[in-house]
């Protein structure tokens, strides 16, 4: 998508979100993310990807004193509808980020990050944790939502009939893979939370429906048809096969809404813990035996990586150190296809590390 399309899509997102999407899609995540938030006076509040200002305005028109919120996000057009709402509050900023691959904020500065349905826009999600936990004060609380395993169960079902019926077992893949990657599990979310070091970790779910009169209504809906749609048709293919996957799709559902309307479930998460309270490393990069602290991107190679140099056994730094890598260690996105392993790999060496500091 150019950038012109682009801009245009979220400016009509901005336009219709808090009519559309919000109160349906947005606004129970973001229920469930307030019912977890606690303030105190001088708190110092990020929220990450704030879109038009929820749960940003419930926070704002609450803050305790001294506190102060900065909220972010990628679109100008949806920062434009939240700075409407509430910026005429004092100690409330607005600031046009995508916090991709990196947040634009020194380490230890906040006291709560909250992020609303935000970390299905980061490719690797327990990177982005941990991103959160670089800026947030040792300690401090971290609140991220997202849809997890379960969600549109009903609707993937058929999907995956009509691909099995139709005979496209590489469409097939396709979906497998996108369900995997945009509904983590329960255990998926608890190894993002390992991973990115989170103390005190906790996941918390509820579940919503989503009532649909017909298929029409349902894939003509503001929040499918913007944030799904686009994915679905490519999973489905193209030309006379996409036309046939979803006429067959359409069809299935008019079947069952002929004697009750089409509903599908949500799986609404919450991910929540604090900061750690890590060691203090050395500055020096290329010592990786002695787990340096993480520095800011220098180069290309590491411009999508956002974790530490803490991943890796003895083993793996050995294999790793021979690699021609600008003189730094390989980004963690390269590590399981260097060591054919993954990016999870010795957690338990990286914890026993630190206790030996």
């Amino acid at each position: 998508m150019t950038s012109a399309k682009e801009r245009l899509l979220k400016e009509k997102l901005a336009s219709l979100y808090d009519s559309e999407i919000l109160p349906l899609w947005s606004k129970p995540f973001g229920e469930l993310l307030l019912s977890q938030l606690s303030l105190k006076p001088g708190d110092q509040i990020l929220d990450v990807a704030c879109g038009t200002g929820f749960p940003s305005t419930d926070i704002a028109n609450s803050l305790p004193e001294n506190a102060r919120l900065i909220a972010v996000d990628n679109s100008s057009a949806m920062l434009d509808v939240a700075r409407e709402k509430i910026g005429h509050l004092e100690n409330v900023f607005f600031k046009t980020e995508s916090g991709i691959p990196s947040l634009p904020f020194a380490d230890d500065v906040y006291d709560v990050l909250v992020c609303n349905l935000g970390l299905n826009d980061f490719e690797f999600p327990h990177q982005a944790l941990f991103e959160f936990t670089r800026v947030v004060k040792p300690k401090g609380t971290l609140l991220a939502t997202l849809s997890m395993e379960g969600t549109f169960k009903e609707f993937y079902e058929i999907f995956e009939e009509v691909l099995e019926e139709h005979g496209h077992p590489k469409n097939l893949e396709k979906l497998r893979s996108h369900l995997k990657k945009s509904y983590p599990s329960q255990t998926d979310c608890q190894k993002w939370l390992d991973a990115s070091l989170i103390e005190e970790p906790e996941i918390h779910k509820r579940e919503f429906t989503l009532t649909f009169g017909n298929a029409k209504d349902f894939f003509l809906a503001p929040y499918v048809r913007y944030s799904f749609l686009e994915e679905w048709k490519r999973i489905a293919g193209h030309g006379k096969q996409l036309q046939d996957v979803f006429e067959s799709l359409k069809n299935r559902i008019e079947t069952l809404t002929q004697s009750k309307p089409f509903e599908v479930k949500v799986a609404a998460g919450l991910l929540k813990g604090s900061a750690p309270e890590l060691p203090d490393f050395s500055d020096d990069v290329a010592d990786y035996k002695s787990f340096p602290k993480p520095q800011p991107p220098s180069s290309e190679l590491n411009a999508k990586s956002s974790m530490p140099f803490l991943q890796l056994s003895q083993e793996s730094i050995d294999e790793l150190e021979g690699q021609e890598f600008d003189g730094q260690l390989p980004p963690p996105s390269q590590w399981e296809e260097i060591l054919g392993l993954s990016d999870l790999h010795d957690l338990k060496t990286i914890e026993e590390s630190f206790k030996n500091q």
